[in-house]
């Protein structure tokens, strides 16, 4: 009988980079190049491994590598309205060195007044190097404190009352 032969030569090219996502975590959900904004007292700091697991990168062709760095600088929230901020960078590369770059930024607002540590309102001292300290504690930045003071001097010298008004 009659044969027919066909050759046919396949090249596969590898041109697409890996495909990443926020798949789980805090920040699940967010697409490359959000800025998401979040509270101080919300903040918790991850270690690498952590923060590998946050992602899913996928490919069409072959395993690919996955890293992820972070950054972070502190900013002044009257001027640029957040007190700190963190750039978190994932990087996926396919074995033809294909590579794709995910990246969001998470501003820290500080929305929350500080507190002062439990005080009594009303404290007796033998004089007045013995007055003990009031602190303040916030969850974003160090906390100034001001202070008012009016005294009132008593009957005989070392009897007074002082009357303290914190700001922090």
């Amino acid at each position: 009988g009659n044969t027919s032969y066909a050759t046919q030569y396949l090249t596969s090219n590898d041109h697409k980079a890996p495909i990443i996502s926020l798949t789980s975590g805090p920040y699940a959900g967010a697409r490359n190049g959000d800025v998401l904004h979040i509270n101080c007292s919300d903040w918790r700091s991850e270690d690498r491994n952590t923060l590998l697991s946050w992602v899913s990168a996928i490919d069409d062709c072959d395993i690919y590598s996955l890293d992820v760095t972070s950054d972070t600088k502190s900013g002044d929230c009257a001027r640029d309205g957040y007190a700190k901020q963190t750039s978190f960078s994932w990087t996926a590369t396919d074995n033809c060195g294909n590579k794709s770059v995910f990246e969001i930024r998470v501003q820290l607002t500080d929305d929350v007044a500080p507190h002062f540590e439990q005080t009594a309102p009303v404290i007796e001292v033998g004089c007045e190097n013995n007055i003990p300290p009031v602190k303040a504690i916030d969850d974003c930045s160090d906390v100034k404190l001001s202070v008012e003071r009016t005294r009132t001097d008593g009957s005989c010298p070392g009897n007074f009352v002082l009357n303290e008004h914190y700001t922090a």
